[in-house]
């Protein structure tokens, strides 16, 4: 699952994806397990209304935190660079997934995509949409693990802040930082 944030100094996420420190992804991996993932569903509720691409509804979440994993601070983080060479997608890849059951997974594999079937002419289910593993050079990835006892995240930041010379804590900082009991 992709979450998609935009820079809000920006129009919108069209104008921001070209720019830098234009858009942040937050990528998540979902797990199979037995028991429901009472957390997604008022999302799992939702995709019957917005089957087909380019739809939306309103969704009333108490905060996306409910449906983050319990710990959340392990990652890896890149950055993904516009034409000009500026890094204008800060991509962040969690390491522990979202506990999903199949029944609900089964709801998400019935959105449709922007695909289009050449044979069919219509549009093709999502289905499994992952990406093929492929070659990209020289990128330089960042990865985050807590240290023992260490309870929030206090890492050099994304990769569009990242210097050799000079060392910045990253605004990802405090998206990552949670309380604990």
């Amino acid at each position: 699952m992709h979450i998609v944030h935009y820079n809000m100094k920006f129009p919108d996420i069209t104008t921001a994806k070209d720019r830098p420190t234009g858009l942040s992804v937050l990528a998540f991996m979902f797990k199979n397990s037995i028991q429901k993932n009472e957390a997604l569903t008022p999302i799992v509720d939702m995709l019957r209304e917005i089957k087909r691409p380019y739809t939306s509804v309103p969704l009333d979440l108490p905060s996306l935190d409910s449906i983050f994993p319990p710990t959340y601070d392990s990652y890896f983080q890149y950055a993904e660079f516009a034409p000009s060479g500026h890094p204008s997608i800060t991509w962040t890849i969690f390491k522990e997934p979202i506990k999903i059951e199949e029944t609900q997974l089964a709801e998400f594999r019935k959105l449709y995509s922007t695909e289009i079937d050449m044979n069919t002419g219509k549009a093709k289910l999502l289905g499994n949409n992952n990406r093929m593993i492929a070659k990209i050079p020289k990128l330089r990835v960042f990865v985050h693990v807590p240290r023992d006892g260490e309870t929030s995240t206090e890492d050099e930041g994304p990769p569009a802040s990242a210097s050799p010379k000079k060392k910045k804590r990253g605004f990802f900082s405090f998206l990552f930082r949670r309380k604990h009991k």
